[in-house]
């Protein structure tokens, strides 16, 4: 560690270098820890002084009354983590309740919303922060609902009815436009301006339910998406019909753009590409924009050069 900090102020490795190399470590050294649980009151006994005591005290302790389906940690200083479950519950917690990071402790919900029909009514599908402000998160649910809220109250702000039950969705951390896309059972993709309130578009080519959706880090109105049909495709939403391509694993060139994708301003891929021969069950894009990465039900994970398409690790 003193050599690589030596090394990044001399200038021989670079910010973003150093930023991998820290990041590789940490996640080299995660372990559970055992001493922390999430007392959600629903279940069990009572934990007093919110010490966990014993090993059958700690067992007792359930967050939610059903499966965790879905958490969100804010990214501004890590302090707060929403949880959502299958029994349409969403519950905040502040990790800095914690005294002793040695001792054990069980964590106590700052916040609760049950279900109900003005909240959520069935099982919560994915959680995520406004990427501008703390103090708002999202919700969406199989009761085919995307729903704002207030963190400090968990207190709803507003409610969009799509119509379909919404698997995923993802607002852009880097837009002017405050446009959330919506992964749903329908195989298109549906965006939602949260400032108008209404389904501006909806992107349509998948060929079956689409389970994930991530926006580009570095161009705004670039959006990937991945369905059960196996495929992740490319959008860019300012262009008539939206559509720029789709990634192949077998395909070693990709797909190109003009000033996006690549440079000589032509698609290249085969009308059958597919990123995968199984459901693309997540996305993300490293936080340079440089690389997209997909896991899907056909137990790999690929990695795609955001330049090019290219498949560089499967």
């Amino acid at each position: 560690m003193n050599q690589l900090l030596l090394d990044r102020s001399t200038g021989a490795v670079g910010p973003s270098a150093f930023a991998r190399l820290q990041t590789t470590q940490l996640l080299a050294s995660f372990q559970p820890s055992p001493q922390y649980r999430f007392d959600g009151g629903e279940r069990g006994i009572a934990v007093h002084d919110g010490e966990a005591s014993s090993s059958d005290a700690a067992t007792s302790i359930w967050a939610h009354q059903a499966g965790v389906s879905a958490l969100a940690l804010e990214r501004f200083d890590g302090r707060i983590l929403v949880s959502g479950g299958s029994d349409a519950s969403i519950k905040l917690w502040d990790l800095e309740q914690c005294g002793n990071p040695s001792n054990p402790h069980a964590f106590k919900p700052v916040g609760t919303v049950r279900p109900s029909p003005q909240t959520h009514k069935f099982g919560i599908t994915h959680l995520s922060f406004y990427p501008f402000d703390s103090a708002a998160f999202i919700s969406t649910s199989y009761d085919q609902t995307l729903k704002l809220w207030s963190t400090e109250e968990a207190r709803l702000s507003a409610s969009f009815s799509l119509g379909s039950k919404i698997y995923a969705h993802a607002i852009s951390p880097v837009a002017s436009h405050l446009l959330v896309a919506c992964g749903t059972q329908h195989p298109a993709v549906r965006l939602v301006d949260l400032r108008s309130g209404s389904n501006i578009q909806s992107l349509t080519g998948h060929g079956g339910a689409i389970l994930a959706t991530a926006w580009s880090p570095r161009h705004e109105h670039v959006l990937a998406t991945g369905s059960v049909d196996g495929t992740v495709r490319i959008w860019d939403i300012r262009r008539a019909g939206a559509f720029i391509g789709m990634l192949d694993h077998e395909d070693s060139l990709g797909l190109y753009y003009n000033g996006l994708l690549g440079k000589d301003g032509k698609v290249r891929m085969r009308a059958s590409a597919k990123a995968h021969v199984a459901p693309v069950n997540g996305l993300t894009w490293t936080d340079d924009g440089s690389y997209i990465i997909s896991p899907a039900d056909d137990n790999r994970i690929r990695v795609w050069d955001a330049a090019t398409g290219r498949n560089t690790l499967a």
